[in-house]
């Protein structure tokens, strides 16, 4: 059985929901993270294409700066997601 969490003390329905709520939080932290690092690559990517002229290099740094901007407003859509449910359930 391995990857299941599985404990000898009885785990209450909502023990459970808060567990699985912390590691999506804290997964959602580390993609927040691999995002701002995603756009400062991308940043910088630009900016050496802009100094060196390079066009192919500046497109790469805005492609990637686009990229890392969806993948937020992805992570901020979830994370809204997540709000509606604390508010209505009340955890």
């Amino acid at each position: 059985m391995e990857g299941k969490y599985t404990s000898a003390i009885p785990v209450t329905e909502s023990q459970h929901r808060s567990q699985h709520l912390q590691k999506e939080r804290k997964v959602g932290i580390v993609d927040k993270a691999k995002n701002t690092a995603e756009d400062a690559l991308g940043k910088a990517k630009e900016a050496a294409g802009d100094a060196v002229g390079n066009d192919s290099l500046k497109h790469e740094g805005q492609k990637e700066q686009s990229k890392s901007e969806m993948k937020d407003a992805g992570e901020n859509v979830k994370d809204a997601g997540h709000n509606v449910k604390d508010a209505v359930t009340g955890d």
